[in-house]
């Protein structure tokens, strides 16, 4: 028995085939002659030509637009899917991507600026998107007006592209921009703090110290517990401790009665207001 044969699959790349063309009026040269013959009489009569019209449609409530035109354009069916575009070429500064930003190619497109100088970012009304773009390609294919990073494939974040680190690093406080400061997106910005992190551990940029101040009570030496020792109190007044923070306070009354008041149900004892004195041997 042969084995069965695959059907053929009816979707093709050339679409249906075409109907033959319609035979030209006769009354091309005199269309108003039409309007007075026996054919327009007993088609119409003597009703306009729209009189009688209806147009087919879904339901009982008619469309409430008028058709755009009553030819409709073939639908191509095809098995192959949009062409893909050509790959990118890759930059000429992978060996060596600081060596862009000290090109004739980077100062005609830059300038003096940072590269996310004057950037902004596609969205719908008046107010911009307060949270930043995840990533600058989706599905393969990059979105449109990429971040600052993802538009220009010569900028490659790099520990050793100094320059390029440092226009998104602040001059006074060291932090990193955000990025809806500047505008790139979180894939890039995640790769940037990481680039940024070893260019600092490496020693190619500066490490921002933050400015903790020093209490000064820490380290005076007006203290009485780090200036000359006092002598023994006890020498003249019994009961009485070394420093004045050793000895024994009576909290107030207003809020000694409101704990006692509050943990009434778990006090067993009364203990003295008094520090014990000193055991009788």
């Amino acid at each position: 028995m042969p084995p069965p044969q695959a059907l053929p699959r009816l979707c093709s790349t050339r679409g249906p085939p075409e109907p033959p063309p319609a035979a030209p009026s006769p009354y091309l040269e005199r269309p108003w002659a039409y309007l007075e013959s026996e054919e327009y009489r007993a088609a119409y009569g003597a009703s306009p030509v729209w009189h009688g019209y209806r147009r087919n449609h879904k339901g009982s409530v008619p469309p409430q637009r008028a058709r755009k035109a009553c030819l409709a354009l073939p639908r191509l069916c095809s098995t192959r899917g949009p062409p893909e575009p050509p790959p990118a070429a890759p930059s000429s500064y992978l060996e060596r991507p600081w060596a862009y930003l000290e090109s004739e190619e980077y100062r005609a497109a830059y300038g003096a600026s940072p590269v996310w100088h004057g950037y902004r970012r596609n969205h719908k009304g008046s107010v911009p998107p307060q949270r930043a773009r995840k990533a600058c390609l989706r599905r393969g294919r990059p979105v449109g007006n990429p971040c600052p990073l993802c538009r220009d494939r010569n900028l490659l974040v790099d520990f050793r592209n100094v320059k390029l680190l440092d226009q998104f690093i602040c001059p006074h406080s060291g932090v990193i921009f955000d990025p809806i400061h500047t505008g790139i997106c979180l894939k890039q910005h995640r790769r940037l703090s990481q680039a940024i992190a070893q260019a600092q551990a490496q020693g190619l940029l500066w490490l921002q110290v933050p400015f903790v101040p020093v209490p000064d009570e820490d380290f005076s030496n007006r203290h009485a517990a780090v200036g000359r020792t006092p002598p023994a109190p006890a020498l003249t007044e019994p009961r009485r401790a070394w420093y004045p923070w050793y000895e024994r306070w009576r909290p107030p009354a207003a809020e000694l009665a409101r704990v006692r008041r509050l943990y009434r149900g778990f006090l067993r004892e009364e203990h003295p207001d008094t520090a014990p004195g000193p055991s009788a041997k």
